[in-house]
């Protein structure tokens, strides 16, 4: 078992359930919800090309260039992504990078400067009158700071992160993973379960099990999504996000 490593986390107002993916054997059935909106953090909450998303997939392939066995860094990344869903499990589970060093890019990641002057997302989570969660393949701190810098620390009901210390890393776009968002929904059919990502293998994965699926790119972003969204919804009966 790995040595975790704990860093200071920024607080979260709100009072967020947070639930590893690990945890998929153990989360309780909440209240039954008419809607559920899921987000993916990293170039979903934030835009396409981002300085922290760019800092985020570079990072690891100075990593790798250690290796002399690996001749292409960026393509040894990709098959690892393609073949696990989330590169770095790879990483941990052929000994090529550790969790250590994979969690020192998160802790020397400006934040801030990076994330500042971004979206005006509070004013679009505003207008989801339903629960709400993130649901990320990153580590918790990572996850608390980016919406701590975009000052959404107050709008999201739960967030499912990936446990990098777990010697197996439970993560989208696994069924495991996914099943725990639909415990949380308790929705009386997946399709009421709203999910914006911008990958392709969670996007399909999710398709599969008939969620309502917007894949995010550059030029599909929630920015015009929501509000067209809500345009859709309007009429129906709404839960609210007050306790």
């Amino acid at each position: 078992m790995f040595n975790k490593k704990i860093y200071h986390l920024c607080p979260m107002s709100k009072q967020t359930v947070f639930i590893s993916q690990d945890d998929h054997h153990s989360i309780l059935i909440a209240e039954k919800k008419d809607k559920f909106f899921v987000f993916d953090l990293d170039e979903t909450l934030y835009s396409v090309g981002n300085p922290l998303a760019i800092h985020i997939d570079t990072q690891p392939l100075e990593l790798l260039k250690r290796h002399s066995h690996i001749i292409d860094p960026l393509e040894t990344k990709k098959q690892y992504f393609e073949k696990y869903g989330l590169a770095c499990k790879g990483f941990f589970k052929d000994g090529l990078i550790t969790p250590e060093e994979y969690d020192g890019y998160f802790v020397s990641a400006k934040y801030e400067s990076w994330l500042k002057g971004e979206w005006d997302v509070k004013s679009l989570m505003d207008k989801i009158p339903y629960k709400k969660a993130v649901f990320s393949n990153s580590p918790k701190n990572h996850i608390v700071w980016s919406l701590e810098a975009m000052g959404l620390q107050d709008y999201f009901d739960y967030v499912v992160y990936a446990d990098y210390y777990s010697e197996n890393i439970i993560c989208k776009p696994m069924d495991e993973a996914l099943s725990i968002i639909e415990k949380i929904a308790n929705v009386e059919s997946n399709e009421h379960i709203y999910f914006f990502d911008d990958s392709h293998l969670n996007a399909s994965a999710a398709i599969k099990r008939g969620w309502n699926v917007h894949h995010i790119t550059k030029k599909n972003t929630i920015l015009h999504l929501i509000p067209e969204i809500m345009e859709s919804l309007k009429g129906e009966v709404k839960i609210t996000n007050e306790e």
